[in-house]
């Protein structure tokens, strides 16, 4: 059985970090049945290697510099805790919002996530809502 750990620091180090290798390494790294549950996602799920690749495809062009910065990083058996900052620059505008990934790890791969964040300091930096809302 793969280090819970290990896995999961090679998957955002390797996976997400630069975003370039996304398509190479993620997919790679993800179990045929891996499952997200994400805020951004169409009904809150995406499922399934391909939706994998569908999703995350368009990430290097949409912000060639998204970096997540992990201040935490908690496994246990299983799975994985992460507090994290993303950042990037998004049709010019530079954001951050921070973030908890809770990750499940089968052999050497990612079976499932689940991602909450900031969504609306996020949509602030964006323009889409109220600096004061």
């Amino acid at each position: 059985m793969a280090d819970t750990e290990a896995v999961v620091r090679r998957y955002i180090d390797e996976a997400w970090n630069p975003p370039g290798n996304t398509l190479a390494i993620q997919g790679m790294m993800v179990t045929d049945d891996w499952v997200a549950w994400r805020p951004e996602s169409e009904g809150g799920v995406v499922r399934g290697r391909e939706a994998f690749a569908e999703r995350f495809a368009a990430i290097p062009d949409a912000v060639p510099d998204l970096f997540q910065q992990v201040h935490e990083l908690i496994a246990f058996g299983d799975r994985a805790i992460v507090r994290f900052t993303t950042t990037g620059t998004v049709e010019g505008k530079r954001m951050a919002f921070d973030g908890m990934w809770m990750l499940r790890v089968e052999g050497d791969k990612i079976a499932e996530e689940w991602v909450a964040y900031d969504t609306l300091h996020l949509a602030q930096q964006e323009g889409r809502v109220p600096a004061d809302a």
